[in-house]
């Protein structure tokens, strides 16, 4: 069983630290970003090319969103808002404006439908300047239909450009002095309505998950760490890539080959667990962290997804499974005695998101899952010793093989076998960070090739 799951693992790891050369890696100049204020909106733009419009205010739509997000070469990837008849299905029209952040029950208060709450821009923290990427901060109230506050939140946002087009990153976090209780909705979470042209319905389109599946009968109700809805306009390919963060709870899909797409952070809605709740606790913050790549390639192109959701970890500052410096300290041969809470944190958060692609646990079973991430965890701080020690080994040029290493330092350190695990470790290590291996000097692309190799044969 632990075998087998290792493998899935493995494979899991392998792909999200994909050396293929993307176009979001690709290196070319980028224009700049323009900002441009209006009484309730900024409109963004890149080079001379419009982006997207912020709306922190609006007569039809209760909550901030953005609408009108567009390829950098112009073409719409968001339905058009509001709708146009006769060219969109004009359903929902003010509650899928493009991108959306919104909860249908909060202490019973429904902030998605337009008919009840009301989310309330109250502010920037910090104001958007044009540049080489942009960043602004808004501060939001939540109230109920009497006007009353339910709660607080702080949303970030930043906008930066790539080759295959530019992303928009999403980091909100919602506080009340009370409990906060949400329950158990399709509609709750970060949502994205497509441009009809990419939808699967008007059949151009698909909705792609990191674990392969595909479209709304693949996708829905399923937990994942991207989703892609993509689809081909003329001659090119375009589409929103929307990302989770490692630090969220599970997240699942409500997806709809209509041309919704919505990242929901609370329990499936079925009807087993719709009288379930999470409470945040007052002082307490319930913190998302999300990112959508807007990409535009050649009809015969694609993007490297798993890449691009590497890149965005970086950018969040976690990157691979775990940092080569979470293990290397000063004496690489003896691993820290007391793991970084931070470090510990990230990787109970990637081993779950992992555990849940492969199909290893299901989040409705939580505790179970939750034991089992603990094991593995433990497992592979069992390996820190063997990892150490095989990593010192190749970095001064022992002649052997990263497997030959690890069983040698096995030995040497009388852990009972754990090579294998120390293998899994490494493969998320090596392909991930092995070059910026600061305590060890750097590994160069034939040692990694040769990891990837060897642990690759061993399974």
């Amino acid at each position: 069983m632990y075998r087998c799951l290792a493998k899935m693992m493995l494979l899991a790891l392998w792909a999200g630290n994909s050396q293929q050369l993307a176009a979001d890696d690709q290196t070319k100049e980028q224009p700049n970003f323009r900002v441009a204020s209006g009484e309730d909106s900024l409109e963004f733009k890149l080079g001379e090319q419009s982006i997207a419009n912020y709306y922190f205010r609006h007569d039809k739509v209760a909550r901030p969103f953005f609408a009108h997000v567009r390829t950098p070469s112009g073409i719409q990837v968001t339905r058009n808002f509001p709708p146009i008849e006769e060219t969109d299905p004009t359903d929902h029209p003010a509650m899928h404006p493009g991108i959306w952040l919104a909860f249908a029950n909060i202490n019973g208060v429904n902030f998605w439908h337009n008919n009840d709450g009301k989310v309330l821009y109250d502010g920037f923290e910090t104001r958007p300047q044009s540049g080489a990427e942009v960043r602004f901060t808004t501060r939001e109230r939540y109230v109920d239909a009497k006007g009353k506050d339910v709660c607080r939140s702080v949303t970030r946002h930043e906008l930066t450009a790539v080759p295959s087009g530019w992303m928009l990153s999403i980091d909100t976090a919602l506080h009340s002095g009370d409990d906060l209780v949400f329950t158990v909705k399709e509609e709750m979470g970060l949502g994205m309505r497509v441009a009809t042209p990419i939808s699967v319905k008007a059949g151009n389109g698909s909705i792609l998950n990191a674990s392969g599946g595909k479209d709304e009968q693949g996708t829905w109700g399923k937990h994942d760490r991207w989703w892609d809805y993509y689809g081909a306009v003329d001659d090119r390919q375009v589409g929103m890539m929307l990302m989770s963060g490692p630090d969220n709870p599970p997240i699942w899909s409500h997806s709809r080959d209509y041309g919704l797409l919505v990242a929901n952070p609370f329990p499936v809605d079925r009807p087993q667990n719709r009288d379930k709740q999470t409470v945040v606790k007052p002082g307490e913050a319930f913190r998302l962290r999300f990112a959508i790549l807007v990409h535009e390639t050649t009809a015969r192109a694609s993007i490297d997804r798993e890449a691009i959701y590497e890149r965005f970890l970086h950018r969040l500052g976690v990157g691979s499974l775990f940092r080569p410096d979470d293990f290397v300290t000063t004496n690489p041969l003896r691993p820290k005695k007391t793991p970084d809470p931070f470090t510990a944190d990230r990787a109970r958060s990637l081993l779950w998101v992992h555990l849940l692609s492969v199909g290893a646990v299901e989040a409705d079973t939580f505790q179970g899952g939750k034991n089992l991430v603990e094991r593995l965890l433990a497992e592979i701080r069992d390996a820190q010793q063997v990892f150490a020690r095989a990593i010192q080994k190749i970095s001064h040029g022992e002649n052997a093989t990263f497997l030959e290493a690890v069983r040698r330092a096995d030995g040497e350190a009388d852990l009972g076998g754990t090579h294998l695990k120390a293998s899994l470790l490494a493969t998320g290590l090596f392909v991930g960070g092995a070059k910026r291996n600061a305590g060890h000097g750097s590994l160069h692309e034939k040692q990694v090739v040769r990891v990837r190799s060897d642990v690759t044969r061993s399974w």
